[in-house]
């Protein structure tokens, strides 16, 4: 795709091609961060709820509050949980028990992950909470895989599947936490979008982003 071509925003080829077109056009090495110190700096976002709400449920926390586990943190007032496909219900219950409120079902039309989910929002909690699944068999992979933990002590998606759904849904965290992972835990990432996603071009794709985010990182 040149950068004449039209962007079809229902793609994620196409949304990963723009932005990586426009990065490779602005070349941000020596942009100014430097990742030792990024990654020493305490970190100011806590989710505002915690994943042992939904216990016995057991879920994942997604989204850009487990990306801050793997790279600068960046902010953000959304929290995403991924919960498995048979225990979803049971989910929205709790999340019904704690007091919150759903405010509207979740469409992934252009997913090609099989993801659904719900919104939630509490005035009293002061937190919006996205709950997020899948019926494909990914999610009870991610699930069995060796467990991630925040400072806190909350589940925390893989990286791999992180990146997993990143790929089909939402780019915008895929060069703060490739960027500073080495080239052999990259292709083990890549492995495992290769397993379930079926475009051809995301893994060159996600090569890309892991340098980009080098740059940005004054690495090497």
């Amino acid at each position: 795709m040149n950068s004449r071509e039209r962007i079809d925003v229902t793609k994620a080829a196409d949304r990963r091609r723009f932005f990586l077109q426009r990065a490779m056009r602005k070349n941000t090495r020596g942009s100014g961060s430097d990742l030792a110190l990024l990654l020493t700096l305490p970190q100011s976002e806590r989710p505002a709820i915690r994943t042992s709400l939904f216990e016995p449920v057991p879920v994942m926390l997604a989204g850009a509050h487990a990306a801050n586990v793997y790279a600068p943190e960046r902010s953000t007032s959304d929290i995403d949980f991924l919960v498995p496909h048979e225990s979803f219900a049971a989910a929205e219950q709790r999340l019904r028990a704690a007091g919150y409120e759903m405010t509207r079902e979740l469409p992934f039309p252009n997913a090609a992950l099989g993801l659904y989910g719900s919104a939630w929002r509490s005035l009293k909690a002061g937190a919006t909470v996205d709950l997020i699944s899948s019926d494909q068999p990914w999610l009870p992979e991610a699930f069995a895989v060796p467990v991630e933990l925040n400072r806190d002590g909350d589940r925390v998606l893989p990286l791999s599947y992180l990146v997993l759904m990143k790929v089909d849904i939402d780019q915008g965290d895929l060069q703060r936490v490739l960027g500073r992972i080495s080239v052999e835990a990259l292709e083990d990432v890549i492995r495992t979008v290769k397993r379930h996603y079926s475009d051809p071009a995301a893994p060159d794709d996600l090569r890309r982003y892991r340098e980009i985010g080098r740059w940005e990182y004054e690495i090497e």
